[in-house]
């Protein structure tokens, strides 16, 4: 009998009672797949140039695993595709190794060793007014936007501005029509 005319769903059969060959031949044919969705997570979770230090594969090599543990729990009986079944497991797979990375930057991140063996926070919280010039300061106070400013709306009404300047130049600013008796309704 020729290996690989075997589906993954035999293979699997064969994998359940103990046969290793059937278990690699299994990793084996689905290897595209386990690659393919290894990708497909390295470039959607930006894993490359990050401090993680996961390179496809050991996302590649985490997947094979999920695959061997899908294996275990496969029921034939159910009609379903082995793949199907096997899909999740191996994308939850590769999924933990990236969450597990980031939990563990984090943690690294959040404390670090200083003078004496104490830890203590590896991040400090710096206030810019703490670093910049007095003039450099000055600068920043008058880019703020002052937060009791009327919207442009209320400005040009309060104002007296006619209607025209907030349509710009349409037609009834165009026309000189007299829009004083026009409601304005504004929507937030």
């Amino acid at each position: 009998m020729n290996p690989t005319s075997l589906t993954n769903e035999r293979l699997c059969a064969l994998a359940q009672k103990g046969d290793g060959a059937a278990r690699e031949l299994l990793v084996e044919k689905n290897m595209g797949f386990i690659v393919q969705t290894a990708d497909l997570i390295y470039r959607s979770s930006s894993l490359e140039g990050s401090d993680l230090n996961i390179d496809v594969d050991d996302l590649v090599q985490e997947g094979s695993i999920g695959l061997l543990r899908a294996v275990d729990g496969f029921d034939p009986a159910r009609k379903l595709k082995f793949l199907t079944y096997a899909a999740p497991a191996i994308k939850n797979a590769m999924l933990d190794l990236v969450h597990t990375a980031q939990m563990s930057f984090e943690h690294r991140m959040a404390t670090v060793k200083v003078k004496d063996g104490v830890e203590g926070l590896g991040l400090e919280r710096v206030y810019l007014d703490e670093i910049l010039s007095s003039d450099e300061r000055l600068l920043r106070i008058e880019a703020i936007a002052d937060p009791y400013a009327l919207p442009p709306e209320q400005a040009f009404i309060k104002r007296g501005k006619p209607v025209g300047a907030l349509c710009g130049t349409g037609q009834a600013g165009a026309a000189g029509a007299d829009v004083s008796s026009v409601s304005l309704r504004f929507h937030r």
